[in-house]
């Protein structure tokens, strides 16, 4: 009953800070998605709901041209909202609100680390705020980073004792009215280039680039223009 009433809590609490420009919450709130589904049989709940296992510095441009330079940041794909942690003068310890923005008015998201670029998008009639790999004009390939709840399987075939979240990568290419998912394999090579994609498999190899690492893909995206 008690975890019933905390999610109901903050599920009115989400409703209420979305639409705002930017709102204070408080991070735990938030954070109890971590603890939703959990099972009596985990012992635990391993990873984040969130894109980044910490919050990353960088700035947040918004298309009203207001800007945030230099922050904590950190990206909640389920909502597709960026969260922005409250930073306290030296000495007075570590804050636990976040700064919710709003989506709407995101233009984008630059983190410091790797200089790696997210911006919200529409595309497959799925909300989200993707990282952009490539962009040229309307030529656009993107990384979605999603976060998926696998619960805990303690059976007498699985012995899994964590709930965990999962990096699940998903790519899209979207060019003039084209929107596609690009998926893992011969098949995603076949959509970045019909005619290049042995070329694109072989640099793969010769490289050992990954699907799974947004990077990498975007190595092969860059070099799939130069063929």
């Amino acid at each position: 009953m008690k975890r019933a009433v905390l999610l109901i809590f903050c599920l009115i609490t989400c409703f209420l800070a979305h639409g705002q420009e930017r709102s204070d919450v408080n991070e735990n709130e938030y954070l109890f998605v971590t603890e939703y589904g959990k099972t009596a049989k985990s012992k635990g709940v391993k990873g984040t709901p969130f894109v980044f296992e910490e919050m990353k510095k960088g700035d947040i441009l918004m298309s009203d041209g207001k800007f945030y330079q230099n922050v904590n940041l950190n990206i909640y794909p389920k909502k597709a909202q960026v969260f922005i942690g409250e930073e306290l003068p030296e000495g007075e310890g570590k804050s636990n609100k976040t700064i919710v923005i709003d989506n709407r008015k995101l233009d984008r998201v630059v983190v410091e680390e790797g200089n790696r670029v997210f911006r919200y998008f529409k595309i497959k009639d799925i909300y989200m705020i993707g990282e952009v790999l490539f962009e040229d004009g309307d030529e656009k390939f993107v990384a979605y980073h999603e976060k998926r709840f696998m619960p805990a399987q303690v059976e007498a075939y699985s012995i899994n004792a964590y709930d965990v979240f999962q990096d699940v990568i998903k790519y899209y290419l979207v060019k003039e009215d084209r929107e596609e998912e690009v998926k893992k394999g011969t098949a995603g090579l076949k959509s970045i280039s019909s005619d290049n994609w042995k070329a694109l498999r072989s640099y793969m190899k010769d490289n050992k680039l990954d699907f799974g690492n947004p990077a990498d893909m975007r190595l092969v995206y860059l070099k799939a223009k130069e063929l």
